[in-house]
């Protein structure tokens, strides 16, 4: 007789180590001069996540649109003409859905300001670990 393979209808979620449910998703990372940029690649990695590297703030809006990401991570000192500020302004403009953190070594609070100015949704010290990264975008 055959005999039919029932499978899941609700998509699987992995669990991080503390068990909470982890959702993957796209990113986009422009590096620009972060130092710890192959660590918050990794980290995401391994929790699911697909980390496009960007070099520009030209290069990860177009990843953006590319990839449909849902993320973008942007350095404040880009390698271009563009800041992560300008760069996180037009992508908010170009892709309002999506998620902007920007990531430098401006003061908390002077960093806080311009992440609300140009519409970013966090604003984090580049020192900070993947993990915190990833548990602000988590939140």
């Amino acid at each position: 007789m055959y005999q039919q393979t029932i499978r899941p209808t609700r998509k699987q979620h992995r669990r991080d180590e503390d068990g909470t449910r982890r959702l993957a998703g796209r990113m986009v990372l422009c590096v620009g001069e972060l130092a710890n940029a192959a660590v918050i690649e990794r980290y995401f990695q391994e929790r699911g996540w697909r980390v496009h590297l960007a070099e520009s703030g030209i290069q990860a809006r177009q990843l953006v649109r590319e990839q449909r990401a849902s993320v973008a991570l942007l350095a404040e000192e880009a390698t271009d003409q563009e800041s992560g500020w300008l760069t996180c302004w037009k992508l908010l403009h170009e892709s309002p859905k999506t998620r902007v953190v920007v990531l430098g070594s401006s003061h908390a609070e002077r960093g806080a300001r311009r992440a609300e100015i140009v519409g970013a949704e966090r604003y984090l010290h580049e020192s900070e670990s993947a993990a915190t990264v990833y548990r602000a975008l988590m939140a």
